[in-house]
């Protein structure tokens, strides 16, 4: 199961709507997709950066580590309870930083099992259709000789 997570785009959309309306206390909290893991389960997050320093920090679980381009560095953390943790961006990296939060969805361990079969068959249609073809079936081009 892969993980990329973005802010909620919500907000920017109402505001670009011109809509007049309240924001959520949370808006700046929210994402797209959370990163979700098992309750009492060590887990592992690994971080690199490929423009300037940011850092992955959840202060529930007492973790800030850097991503720094250029270096893979790691950290590991227990969640005890279940629930949703939020975090946020700890560096100072441009003019996007204060919409770089975190969400870590922390879920009981049958949740967790039903939650990875669902991604799991969510992901079966488009990994069928990316499988490559037999080597029988794979038309391979000519190769044009050198003069």
């Amino acid at each position: 199961i892969s993980f990329i997570s973005s802010l909620d785009n919500s907000h920017r959309i109402l505001s670009n709507s011109g809509a007049k309306g309240d924001m959520p206390d949370d808006y700046l909290l929210k994402v797209d997709n959370p990163l979700v893991v098992p309750v009492g389960k060590k887990i592992r997050i690994i971080t690199t950066a490929s423009d300037v320093i940011h850092a992955f920090a959840v202060p529930s679980f007492g973790i800030k580590q850097d991503a720094i381009p250029g270096f893979v560095r790691d950290t590991h953390f227990l969640a005890e309870r279940t629930g949703m943790f939020y975090g946020q961006c700890q560096e100072l990296c441009g003019k996007e930083h204060a919409y770089m939060p975190i969400n870590v969805q922390v879920l009981s361990e049958a949740d967790y099992s039903a939650w990875v079969q669902k991604k799991k068959a969510e992901a079966a249609p488009a990994t069928a259709k990316n499988e490559a073809a037999p080597a029988a079936q794979v038309a391979q081009a000519p190769v044009s000789e050198k003069k």
